[in-house]
C-alpha cells in the first residue's frame, strides 16, 4: 500500500462553509463522554455515539460533499474536552470544529517536514494531544514509507520533528491518561511508541489487513483504546485494541461501513494514593511520605493537626520543612486534574516525644533514689514525724517512676 493509495486525490479546501443543517432539530452536539467521528469515506457526516457503540450514531453536521472531511485523516479533542481540534491533509491545515455545529475553521497552516514542501501524495496521518498535559503530536507519512514523527504547536502550526521512522507508515496514534503512546499502521501492526525519541516496540497485530485513513483514540474514562478500523476489503469494524495483543475485537453495537477517523471526548480522572509513612504512632518528629498520583496538573500536600494549609509538593514525597510538636496529625495530598477535577488522599499518624518521655524516666529514678536517701537519713534521726514524711515521699516517687515507665512502655516506638 503507497501513500498515494492510502489517501487518492486531495480535494480543495472549503473551511467554514455555511451550514445546510442551520434549523434542524434532529442535529445533535458533542456532549461529555460521548465519541466523535467523521465519515471520510462513503459515510461523510460528522457524528457522535457513546464510547463502544455506533449502531444509531447521532448527526452533529450532515455532509455529502467530500472535499473537507474526505480530507481529515486526524482529530482529538483538548485534555478538557472544550477544543476539538483536526489536521486537513491537502491544505496542510490545522483546524478546529464547532462541537455544537460541526463547522470547522482554520486555526493556521501545518509546518511539514524537511526539506520543506513535498509531493502531493505526502500525507498528514494523524494528531493526538496528550490527554493531561495537553501537548500535540503529529505523523507524516512519506512516499519512501517512512513516517515522520513530529510536536505540534496548537497555536502556530509549528511542528518539531521528533525522529523518522523508515519502513513503517503508522496512521494513527493515541495516547492514553498515564503518557502512553500508542500507533496503528498500515498492514494492520499496533506498537508502543517512545514520545520524546519516537521509538517502536512491536506489541502484535490487530488481525485485520488495514489500508487507507484509520481513526483511534483512547476512552479516558476506561482506559479503553477504541478503533475505527477499515480493511483492504473495504469492510469497517469499529473495535477495541488489546493493549497486550494488539488484537481488535468488534464492539457488539458495531458500526455504519465505512471508513472514519475519531475522538473520545472524555477526561482523565486525577487519581492519589500514599504509598508510605506512618498511619499510627511515630518517633519521627519529621516523618516523611510517599504517594502516587496519575492524571494529575499540580499537586499539594499538607501534615496539620487542624486545618489543612497545602503546598506545592510536585515530586513523589513530602516531608514537613520543621519538626512537629508531639500529638496527631493527618497528611494530606491534593491532586488538580483536567476541567477543575480533584482526586484526594489522607493518611492519619500520631507523632510520639520518646525524648521526653524517657526522660520523664530518668527523672523519676533519681526522685526515688533521692526519697530513699531521705528515708535512711529519717531513720538515722530517730524522729518519727521525719520518718513518716520520708515514707510518703517514697511512695510518691514510686508511683511516679511507674507511671513514667507505663507511659514508655505503651509507645512501642520508643522501645
Amino acid at each position: 500500500m503507497t501513500v498515494a493509495e492510502l489517501t487518492g486525490p486531495a480535494p480543495a479546501m472549503c473551511l467554514a462553509q455555511p451550514s445546510a443543517a442551520a434549523g434542524r432539530a434532529d442535529l445533535v452536539p458533542v456532549s461529555a463522554g460521548n465519541a466523535f467521528a467523521d465519515g471520510i469515506g462513503t459515510v461523510y457526516d460528522k457524528l457522535t455515539f457513546p464510547p463502544g457503540d455506533m449502531s444509531s450514531p447521532m448527526v452533529v453536521r450532515p455532509e455529502a460533499n467530500p472535499g473537507l472531511n474526505n480530507d481529515v485523516f486526524g482529530y482529538d479533542f483538548t485534555p478538557d474536552g472544550q477544543t476539538l481540534y483536526g489536521i486537513h491533509n491537502g491544505s496542510s491545515s490545522l483546524i478546529t470544529v464547532d462541537q455544537q455545529t460541526g463547522v470547522p475553521s482554520t486555526v493556521a497552516p501545518v509546518t511539514k517536514p524537511p526539506p520543506g514542501p513535498l509531493p502531493v501524495a505526502d500525507v498528514w496521518g494523524d494528531l493526538i494531544i496528550d490527554p493531561v498535559r495537553g501537548n500535540a503530536f503529529v505523523v507524516f507519512l512519506s512516499t519512501d514509507g517512512s513516517t515522520a514523527l513530529l510536536n505540534l504547536n496548537l497555536t502556530t502550526g509549528a511542528t518539531t520533528p521528533i525522529a523518522t521512522l523508515p519502513g513503517v507508515l503508522l496512521i494513527d496514534l493515541a495516547m492514553n491518561c498515564a503518557g502512553e503512546l500508542y500507533a496503528e499502521a498500515i498492514g494492520g501492526n499496533v506498537y508502543r511508541v517512545n514520545p520524546t525519541t519516537g521509538a517502536l516496540t512491536l506489541i502484535g497485530p490487530t488481525g485485520r489487513n488495514l489500508t487507507y485513513a484509520q481513526g483511534m483514540d483512547f476512552d479516558n474514562a476506561t482506559g479503553i483504546l477504541h478503533a475505527w478500523t477499515f480493511d483492504d476489503s473495504s469492510v469497517a469494524v469499529y473495535a477495541s485494541i488489546n493493549l497486550s495483543t494488539g488484537a481488535a475485537t468488534a464492539f457488539p453495537g458495531g458500526s455504519p461501513n465505512g471508513e472514519f477517523e475519531g475522538a473520545m471526548k472524555t477526561l482523565c480522572a486525577p487519581g492519589a494514593t500514599v504509598t508510605n509513612g506512618p498511619s499510627g504512632h511515630t518517633a519521627d518528629l519529621r516523618p516523611s511520605f510517599g504517594f502516587k498520583t496519575t492524571s494529575a496538573t499540580s499537586v499539594q500536600c499538607s501534615v496539620a493537626s487542624g486545618t489543612a494549609v497545602f503546598v506545592a509538593c510536585p515530586g513523589a514525597t513530602y516531608q514537613p520543612a520543621a519538626d512537629l510538636a508531639p500529638g496527631d496529625y493527618t497528611f494530606r495530598v491534593k491532586v488538580l486534574g483536567v476541567a477543575a477535577q480533584t482526586a484526594n488522599a489522607t493518611r492519619a499518624f500520631t507523632v510520639v516525644d520518646c525524648a521526653t518521655l524517657r526522660a520523664n524516666v530518668a527523672k523519676a529514678k533519681k526522685q526515688l533514689k533521692t526519697a530513699r536517701k531521705k528515708l535512711r537519713k529519717a531513720k538515722k534521726s530517730g524522729v518519727a514525724t521525719k520518718v513518716k514524711k520520708a515514707k510518703k515521699k517514697l511512695k510518691k516517687a514510686k508511683k511516679k517512676l511507674k507511671k513514667a515507665k507505663a507511659a514508655l512502655a505503651a509507645e512501642p516506638v520508643c522501645a
